[in-house]
């Protein structure tokens, strides 16, 4: 089902050709976000990553990988940090602001890791619960 898809494929290329490993660490600020640490190549993150769906799960490491790409995604498409919490959701905070101002450094190192950030399925897409989503549950 996912061969369907080449932009789960190439998620999975991702996993495989990078010895990514996710663990969720435990729920952040709202009842949806967690903070993760996502591994890759042995080098580590600790991450904020939104999970409206209750997706994350380090026994499935490509949407957990997505989610996370998706989530640094959203920080990269942000004109600052005020437009940042407004998409997350987030009231801001001094915590927050440190966060932010992290992620920038944190960004190059991923893309340094695994490319330029593209979480390949757009959250229209994961939003809708379309047959890309379905088939990258099902993995």
């Amino acid at each position: 089902m996912s061969a369907d898809y080449p932009e789960i494929e190439k998620l999975k290329q991702y996993v495989k050709d990078n010895e990514i490993l996710v663990e969720v660490l435990g729920e952040a600020e709202k009842h949806y976000t967690f903070w993760v640490e996502l591994t890759i190549n042995k080098r580590s993150w600790k991450l904020y990553v939104d999970d409206e769906y209750n997706d994350l799960n380090a026994e499935k490491p490509v949407i957990a990988l997505f989610l996370i790409l998706s989530s640094l995604q959203e920080y990269q498409d942000s004109s600052d940090y005020l437009d940042w919490c407004r998409i997350s959701e987030l009231e801001p905070s001094d915590s927050w602001l440190e966060y932010y101002r992290s992620l920038d450094e944190i960004v190059k190192q991923i893309e340094s890791e695994i490319g330029i950030i593209d979480p390949l399925i757009s959250q229209f897409d994961y939003s809708l619960n379309t047959g890309v989503i379905k088939a990258l549950r099902a993995l």
